[in-house]
């Protein structure tokens, strides 16, 4: 599979892929004033479950109040507001617990987890240095669960990440 999502308050694109149960995601570019926010999924592969495939995104749909299509709650949906002193809180301990240079941009946001034992939603860090791949790194938690302690433990656990 692979795709552009629009993820509710997000201004960026969330760009994703998937092998099997390889699942890769990171923001992409920023969402045009003018442009169609729409999410472009493509799936890949033998005998696929269109109903099922189908009926699992529609119990993923939300309104602009919030209010889902199922009862179950969407991992997606960002219900909960994140402040700018959080993500500037985050980055910093990621910047300083991890020795990055203070103009190094440092990227937070949530993702789908899709792996066994994962919860629904992670916390997904990626770090850019000059001439070098990002960094990326995982906490399980949400962005307003992370702490102090999350973003130390990844000095000697790092979780691959997205």
């Amino acid at each position: 599979m692979k795709g552009i999502l629009n993820l509710r308050k997000d201004p960026d694109q969330f760009v994703f892929q998937g092998v099997h149960m390889l699942f890769e995601g990171r923001p992409g570019r920023a969402w045009a004033d003018d442009e169609e926010r729409l999410n472009r999924l493509v799936f890949i592969g033998r005998n696929l479950d269109k109903e099922k495939i189908t009926q699992g995104f529609i119990n993923c749909i939300t309104t602009e109040n919030g209010a889902s299509s199922s009862d179950e709650v969407d991992p997606l949906s960002r219900k909960q507001d994140v402040s700018n002193f959080t993500l500037d809180q985050i980055r910093y301990w990621i910047q300083t617990i991890l020795t990055f240079p203070p103009d190094a941009p440092i990227v937070v946001k949530e993702v789908p987890c899709v792996k066994a034992g994962c919860p629904p939603v992670e916390t997904a860090i990626m770090v850019f240095l000059k001439n070098e791949p990002p960094r990326t790194f995982k906490i399980l938690a949400r962005i307003n669960e992370v702490t102090f302690d999350h973003v130390y433990n990844l000095i000697e656990n790092p979780l691959p990440c997205c």
